[in-house]
């Protein structure tokens, strides 16, 4: 019996003809990953990563994943880890996918321990708090009395300590009206830092304690201007605004007025804070914005990556959208750093370029361009395979094997599954290698295919044409889910021919009801592949050739660049790719001797988004197969 040249395509059996009721529609869930490092970029074990009621400690390399995450804008990620200042990221989750936001711990610079009931003055190089006596309040409200340890961590903005810092300096500010009866809220795109602290209270049974606006704390802590221009550079004697971040929010707020001093050489800001968590010397400005997009191996749009927008003078974060694209905000005249992360295979996959952000080709309308960022990760998440194939049986009868299958799996990350040999081949250029080699070659045809993880997209997948629907009950190999059309049911009497029917021309589409449990909701891709013209090999009954010798074939039907040649004997198969001309000549050279079977076909390969957004290859082969006998 021949085979077909579909790369180890299967055929497991369908039920056509059913109702379903089973299209998911319950909550639409993502996923949180990302990696947690010091600030010299050591990834950190054990640090408390949480956000909306979910939580996970990171392993020993550092990485993190939050299951069953609501989609949203804003998302507020917490990092604590006994030792280092708490931080604080936002992260923009699409439904059913992995989105990234890592994050850096700062050391904290030290712990001074004071009694509650009196007035106590703490310094840790160079930062200065006063606390008033009775001045500390469990989480509950109550009051504290005991012993407090105050934990001190301080920032300069101007070196790569920024990076322990909360989100990336994003802020809410406050105008006051004309009557200065209240303060209207207003916002305040970035923000320009000159210093931070982060300042955490502890009680004797290591709860965490906070003071109140009866009860304020006096802070003066170092600033510097860094390579600020002279616009924005403080002078002792000036008045600057406090900022304060809100861990609800993920925003930074407009707090207060502090006081710019100067001592020893050494400049300082002094304000008062009413609560504690990470306070902030900062002033607003009105940023311009970058805009890039990030994209895969494949040249697939990369959505929900994590892009951080790091400059001498200002700093940002963003998310990309469904198709790959971002925008951030940065400050003209800043050589900004752009740094892409994206999650793959439980991994961190990432690209950085650098740009001068010159103001050229910005305006009020269009952000400055940033070069594509081309992150080197494989992220193709399944595969659905067509074939429009007329068969000649070794008794020269005429077998239609139309066939469809679809297969999905956690994206490898490793670049060589994106490799697609058939695309790479040179006309007139032949592969050959045997069945083993085939699969690792040609992973997504293939069964088993590329990983053993294989994912569902509910209990069926359906194929449609302009005349008839074809829904594939998902069945299991290695217990694992596939969709596969059997060609042929046994009755127990004679085979039952229940093939589908494609024709060249064909518009496929395909939908599929959606799995909760591999995140992957209801799934519909209307017009995602087009049957190309059939071939049809001009020979009665089977080829023969001998090692070592060349046959000539020639075909109908050749309206396209290049046509593609499968032949397999033994153990061996060879794929070819030829100008599309009628005729064409293999060599059996890394072919073994015994029956096998020639085809000949044309191909039509493309990405479409999958369930969860990542790259689907879709395959659709339409040609002819004849028996091939080498001797």
């Amino acid at each position: 019996m021949i085979r077909l040249f579909t790369l180890g395509l299967l055929a497991l059996g369908c039920r056509a003809g059913q109702n379903y009721d089973d299209v998911y529609e319950g909550p639409v869930h993502g996923k949180l990953s990302g990696l947690v490092t010091s600030i010299d970029g050591s990834p950190l074990s054990g640090v408390n990563v949480s956000a909306q009621d979910v939580s996970a400690v990171t392993s020993e390399d550092g990485t993190y994943t939050l299951l069953d995450m609501d989609p949203g804008e804003n998302i507020v990620v917490q990092f604590s880890k006994e030792g280092y200042a708490r931080n604080y990221t936002t992260a923009t989750l699409h439904s059913w996918e992995t989105a990234a936001s890592n994050a850096s711990l700062i050391e904290a610079d030290g712990f001074v321990a004071i009694d509650s009931t009196t007035p106590s003055n703490v310094e840790v190089f160079g930062t200065k708090i006063r606390f008033l006596e009775n001045s500390f309040f469990n989480s509950d409200g109550s009051q504290y009395t005991g012993e407090v340890t105050v934990q001190v961590t301080h920032v300069d903005p101007s070196t790569q300590e920024v990076w322990g810092a909360p989100t990336d300096l994003t802020a809410i500010g406050h105008s006051t009206p004309s009557d200065g009866r209240a303060k209207d809220v207003s916002n305040v795109s970035q923000l320009v830092s000159y210093g931070m602290v982060d300042v955490a209270l502890f009680g004797s049974d290591g709860q965490e304690l906070n003071i109140s606006s009866d009860t304020p704390a006096f802070l003066e802590i170092p600033i510097t201007n860094g390579d600020l221009p002279e616009v924005y550079q403080l002078t002792p004697g000036d008045t600057q605004a406090s900022w304060s971040f809100d861990p609800q929010m993920g925003r930074w707020t407009e707090e207060g007025v502090g006081t710019i001093v100067e001592e020893d050489g050494v400049i300082s800001f002094q304000f008062e804070a009413s609560h504690f968590s990470w306070w902030n010397c900062d002033q607003g400005f009105v940023p311009s914005c970058a805009s890039g997009r990030i994209l895969d191996i494949t040249g697939f749009p990369v959505r929900g990556a994590e892009v951080t927008c790091d400059g001498a003078q200002s700093f940002s974060t963003a998310t990309t959208d469904d198709d790959g694209y971002f925008v951030c905000s940065v400050l003209v005249g800043d050589e900004v750093t752009f740094t892409a992360t994206t999650v793959v295979d439980s991994r961190l996959w990432s690209q950085e370029t650098i740009q001068f952000m010159d103001g050229e080709g910005s305006s009020a309308a269009d952000c400055e361009p940033v070069k594509n960022l081309d992150i080197d990760v494989c992220r193709i998440a399944g595969t659905i395979n067509v074939q429009n194939v007329v068969g000649t049986t070794e008794v020269e009868a005429e077998l239609h094997s139309d066939n469809v299958g679809g297969f999905f799996w956690e994206p490898p990350g490793d670049l060589k599954y994106c490799n697609d040999p058939l695309e790479s081949l040179s006309v007139g250029e032949c592969w050959s290698g045997t069945h083993e080699e085939v699969q690792r070659a040609f992973p997504e045809g293939a069964i088993p295919g590329i990983p053993v993880d294989s994912r569902s997209v509910g209990n069926w997948l359906e194929i449609r044409t302009e005349k008839e629907r074809y829904r594939i009950d998902q069945e299991s190999v290695d217990s694992q889910p596939n969709y596969t059309w059997d060609n042929f049911s046994f009755d127990g009497v004679e085979v039952v021919d229940q093939r589908p029917e494609f024709n060249a021309g064909d518009i496929l589409d395909v939908q599929a009801p959606g799995d909760y449990s591999s995140y992957f909701g209801a799934w519909e891709a209307p017009g995602f592949a087009i049957i190309p013209t059939a071939t049809n090999i001009d020979s009665n009954g089977d080829a023969s050739l001998s090692l070592g010798a060349s046959l000539s074939v020639s075909y109908d039907g050749y309206d396209q660049d290049e046509v593609f040649v499968s032949a397999y004997s033994g153990d061996t198969q060879m794929f070819c790719k030829f100008e599309d001309d009628g005729n064409f000549t293999i060599q059996s050279t890394g072919l073994s001797s015994g029956w096998g079977g020639l085809s000949v076909f044309h191909l039509e390969t493309d990405l479409l988004a999958g369930p969860d957004g990542l790259p689907i290859r879709t395959q659709v082969f339409s040609g002819g197969t004849i028996p091939l006998d080498i001797k």
